[in-house]
């Protein structure tokens, strides 16, 4: 989510036209390695402003920002055993959890 201006729009833009986005994500938040520049030709801001728009719609004002499928929300960052619980009323199991990497 482009929460923090054109920084973060671009930001967004880059780490969704990477090759790979996921590993361009996780270097980026577990190593701070900024993606490459996204080519001209890689737009992806039509996206990044319909996420806003439905975040905006849905009063979400941050990343983590979780929602279950039976609509419970949780904003903001959990110790595991919190997270654990939150999503255990969700029909999830710890080791599913545990598993996801």
């Amino acid at each position: 989510m482009a929460y923090q201006g054109e920084e973060s729009r671009q930001l967004s833009n880059d780490l969704l036209c990477a090759s790979n986005p996921l590993k361009a994500y996780r270097s980026w938040m577990r190593d701070g390695i900024r993606p490459l520049k996204a080519p001209a030709s890689c737009n992806k801001y039509a996206a990044i402003e319909r996420n806003m728009k439905m975040a905006q719609e849905m009063n979400i004002k941050g990343t983590p920002t979780l929602i279950t499928g039976d609509g419970r929300v949780m904003a903001g960052a959990m110790q595991p055993k919190a997270l654990i619980a939150f999503v255990d009323g969700a029909g999830i199991k710890e080791e599913e959890i545990k598993g996801a990497k």
